[in-house]
């Protein structure tokens, strides 16, 4: 599907009749644009996908090639063209026997896991050790002495059982946990993790030369990073006293580049742009200069102009917004019935009675 999103029903109108006369999808955006609308390739959607009602409904009554009449809906009127139809695939269990049995397989798998580190946490509270549930359920046992940034005392990275995805969640995990405390089962990520604090060695300086290389690394970095703020910094200062980008990125021996436009979300932001800079772009003035620190470096920046956003140059995306502001509405909703069903049934619950039925 292509579209158009027009605010006036006549220029919506003159636009279908050019489209069904076979004006060029580039005469169609231009057309749109100078009537203040936008044009768009929706790409291959099914009814689902599309969050207007109407709209849906009349791109799918089109045929293959046609020009839909304008439908109105509250962004303006849409004009639709069909550039092609695919029909529907209805898939057998034979096609997805495979996929059901990967999705049942690891849905079993999640269960089974639960019900173990239920288990694994009933024994811990009886008083078994970690390494007694360990030998009872095949569980990993691992023990290490490490800091905080999952090092041993000769600065080696130590192994953790658990995904590189769940490491730093773990160390601080570890270093939350008080020697003392009775293990208890946690989840993370995809794995149950139960931590024992043995020991707690007070910090202590490493000798120099086991460390020499990374204090020279070190040394050097923060140099470097202090000579690239001072020139970022001065690219600043020339903004400030009425430089060009230009002039003041020549000066310094920056390259410089227009770029854009972006969007608010990093990932988004095109080549070129370092992600760090993108929010303080978004809080900053026309014309105004900003600089940030990034992974390799500085970045200076100065906003040139704002792009308002026109919400039909993308109804897939406003409907997914839709359906998320409505699911979070859902569970806000539950979530306040249950509170006030609990303050209403007045629920108490006796903790002596509890650890009597629950204790060894």
């Amino acid at each position: 599907l292509r579209q158009a999103v027009l605010p006036e029903e006549a220029a919506a109108r003159a636009l279908a009749e050019a489209w069904r006369g076979g004006a060029e999808f580039a005469a169609i955006e231009a057309q749109a644009g100078a009537a203040g609308g936008s044009a768009a390739d929706l790409g291959l959607l099914d009814r689902a996908t599309m969050p207007i009602p109407a709209v849906a409904d009349a791109a799918f009554a089109a045929a293959a090639e046609a020009v839909t009449q304008p439908v109105r809906s509250p962004f303006g009127w849409h004009v639709i063209r069909v550039d092609r139809i695919e029909p529907a695939v209805t898939r057998t269990l034979a096609d997805v026997r495979d996929e059901l049995r990967r999705e049942v397989a690891r849905d079993r798998a999640l269960d089974m896991a639960h019900e173990r580190a239920n288990r694994v946490e009933d024994a811990l509270a009886g008083g078994a050790t970690l390494a007694d549930v360990a030998q009872r359920f095949g569980l990993t046992l691992a023990a290490a002495t490490f800091d905080s940034s999952g090092r041993t005392p000769d600065n080696q990275v130590v192994e953790l059982p658990v995904a590189p995805a769940q490491r730093n969640e773990l160390l601080r995990a570890v270093f939350a946990a008080r020697q003392g405390d009775a293990p208890r089962m946690t989840e993370l990520g995809d794995a149950f993790i139960g931590i024992e604090i043995r020991n707690v060695t007070p910090p202590t300086l490493r000798p120099f030369e086991s460390v020499e290389d990374a204090v020279r690394a070190a040394f050097l970095a923060d140099a470097r990073r202090r000579a690239a703020e001072e020139r970022a910094a001065a690219v600043m200062a020339a903004l400030r006293d009425g430089r060009t980008m230009a002039e003041a990125a020549e000066a310094a021996g920056f390259p410089v580049q227009r770029v854009g436009p972006i969007g608010r979300n990093p990932t988004a932001a095109g080549a070129g742009v370092p992600p760090e800079i993108v929010a303080p772009l978004f809080e900053a003035r026309a014309n105004a200069p900003t600089m940030v620190e990034t992974r390799d470096g500085f970045a200076v920046a100065r906003l040139v102009e704002v792009v308002r956003f026109d919400p039909a140059s993308d109804p897939l995306g406003l409907g997914r917004l839709r359906s998320e502001l409505e699911q979070s509405m859902q569970e806000e909703l539950e979530e306040q019935y249950a509170v006030a069903l609990r303050a209403r049934a007045n629920v108490r619950i006796n903790t002596q009675l509890l650890q009597q039925v629950s204790g060894p």
